[in-house]
């Protein structure tokens, strides 16, 4: 093999996994959105449950994305089981350019997209509770 051969090689290969790796990011990133949804949301649903408060809108979509996430979590587990490793072997099949590219677009719309769930949820479930702690504290 001449040397642009093996360097062409090397580019081919580097690509290919640039590109799984890409997807599997961006999978890994929708997991943690999937669990959040999951496992954490219900535990404040227990406590808003027990004070009685009227909840804000965003805070009540949040439990209801959370409540739909966990009623249909099969269905998503299966999309999140079927999507990543498809598109990774997909894209990692083809040694294109444009496949680095779409990969890259999905690990970054999934990590800004994981960002801006989390801060949104964050926001969500703890506002009511600092507004709940104040109202205690002007109760006294």
């Amino acid at each position: 093999m001449t040397v642009f051969g093996e360097q062409a090689l090397r580019r081919t290969v580097a690509s290919r996994v640039l590109a799984a790796s890409l997807v599997v990011l961006g999978g890994l990133a929708w997991l943690v959105i999937l669990m959040v949804a999951l496992f954490i949301v219900p535990k404040f649903v227990a406590i808003f449950a027990d004070f009685d408060v009227k909840l804000p809108q965003g805070t009540m979509v949040i439990l209801c994305v959370s409540r739909a996430v966990g009623q249909y979590s099969i269905v998503f587990g299966a999309l999140w089981l079927i999507v990543v490793p498809g598109l990774a072997v997909l894209l990692a099949a083809t040694a294109r350019r444009w496949a680095v590219g779409l990969a890259a677009a999905f690990a970054g719309v999934s990590l800004v997209g994981t960002l801006m769930a989390l801060v949104l949820t964050v926001v969500g479930l703890f506002l009511p509770l600092v507004s709940l702690l104040e109202s205690m504290k002007g109760a006294k």
